[in-house]
This record gives structure tokens, C-alpha cells and sequence, in this order.
């Protein structure tokens, strides 16, 4: 990194953007369509800055009082440098009495190990639930208690 990286919520005028962004990191496509993801009232959406330049976001969806993170992605030359620690905290920062969940492919050793660093505990796997290739997704829990702000 030759900047400051500065990791904030992405704003519904940004429809440019976070399509860069998507191109860069999905060039073939991606699940989600990150300038209407912005808009949805239960979505969160964190975006990594390194200067002028989008290199990672962290999506989320809110329900009552669980979230489930959807998908965090950096962009490949940009891996291994933190930014997928920084948004996965600036995102966990956001919440109070939550149950927060995900899904990850179980080959994927340096995200398992992100997220069980921060405290999420696999509780249960998800046969055949990714393509290309074909593989199962660990399904991973975190608890934050509000009362004491705390992650658990």
C-alpha cells in the first residue's frame, strides 16, 4: 500500500465506483449488484479506499438481530495486506446484540483463519453449495454481546 487505506460505508451516488470495483475483483460476473446492494434498506456496505482506487468491499445483510455477512472480496494484487481484516472489523464494529453468520468455502484456509481469529466458530457445513468448482461451505457463527460491547 502506498496511501492511507480508509474503510467506509459506500454511498448510493457511487453507482461508478463500486462497479469499478466489481469489474476488477468479478470480471466474469458477480452474485450481487453492488450499486443496487447500496440501496437495499437491510444491506451494509463497507468499500476499501486506497486513494482514489476501490480495492475491497464487505457486504452485509441485517435481519432483526442477525447479520449475515454476504461476501467480503479484495481485489487480487491487493490480498495479503490486511484489507480484508480491516473491513471484516470495521464491519463486526457496527453491531450490538447480534448473532453474525457466514459462509465460506471450505478450501479456503486464509479467510477460515480471518474469521476464527475474530472469534466465529464453524457450526455447521453446507454440501455442494459452491460452484466452479464444486466444493462445501463451512457455515461460521459469531456472537457480540451488546451489553458489555463485546465480541464473544
Amino acid at each position: 500500500m502506498t496511501g492511507e487505506l480508509l474503510v467506509r460505508r459506500a454511498l448510493v451516488g457511487e453507482s461508478e465506483l463500486l462497479e469499478r470495483v466489481q469489474g476488477l475483483i468479478h470480471p466474469q460476473g458477480s452474485p450481487f449488484e453492488l450499486p443496487q446492494e447500496v440501496k437495499h434498506p437491510l444491506s451494509s456496505l463497507w468499500i476499501a479506499l486506497e486513494g482514489q482506487e476501490c480495492v475491497g468491499y464487505c457486504l452485509l445483510r441485517t435481519v432483526v438481530d442477525e447479520t449475515e455477512i454476504l461476501h467480503i472480496e479484495v481485489a487480487e494484487s491487493w490480498r495479503r495486506k490486511g484489507i480484508g481484516r480491516r473491513l471484516l472489523q470495521r464491519a463486526l464494529d457496527e453491531f450490538t446484540n447480534n448473532v453474525v453468520l457466514l459462509e465460506v468455502r471450505e478450501s479456503n484456509r486464509s479467510a477460515i483463519g480471518l474469521y476464527e481469529h475474530h472469534g466465529f466458530d464453524v457450526v455447521g457445513r453446507r454440501a455442494a453449495y459452491y460452484g466452479n468448482p464444486q466444493e462445501d461451505a463451512l457455515l461460521m457463527r459469531k456472537s457480540i454481546d451488546g451489553d458489555q460491547g463485546t465480541h464473544v
